[in-house]
């Protein structure tokens, strides 16, 4: 078995009122903890289709993706053993209409909170990271996505 790969996954981060979208998470890693909505980019999705996937899935609120807002990675070992490394694209969403989240996918809650009160929770560490750049004021800038998609004919028989 050679090496493992790094996987890119996506996070969306949806602002509403003052709240902060937030899920409680069903599986590893990070089972229990909340967390922005999110999960992994399908092999031929873009970065903002499957941030719009997952967070649809996930809270079944439906959101505009604005762009990308900051990168988290997350690496996690086991004694010298990588057991997950993703690196993560966190999309600003905003929501169409008002949100009334509800759990699905993985997720087993989904609520908004005020980020100062979701930082007492119990919260990946990414998540924490981000809602912390967000309360200081510097998560403001906007990164444009740009996917190609090239399409050729089939290789001949």
């Amino acid at each position: 078995m050679g090496k493992p790969v790094p996987r890119v996954g996506v996070s969306a981060y949806l602002e509403y009122d003052g709240k902060i979208l937030l899920v409680k998470r069903g599986h590893p890693p990070c089972k229990g903890c909340w967390a922005l909505p999110g999960g992994h980019v399908e092999p031929g999705e873009s970065l903002l289709e499957a941030a719009a996937r997952e967070l649809l899935e996930e809270t079944g609120v439906a959101g505009e993706p604005q762009g990308v807002v900051i990168i988290e990675e997350y690496i996690e070992y086991s004694g010298n053993t990588i057991r997950y490394h993703y690196i993560i694209p966190v999309i600003r969403f905003a929501p169409r209409g008002e949100p009334s989240p509800r759990p699905g996918g993985d997720a087993v809650d989904a609520t908004l909170v005020p980020p100062g009160k979701a930082l007492e929770w119990r919260l990946t560490r990414t998540t924490r990271h981000v809602l912390e750049t967000a309360l200081s004021g510097t998560l403001n800038r906007i990164v444009s996505v740009n996917t190609v998609r090239l399409y050729s004919e089939p290789d001949p028989p």
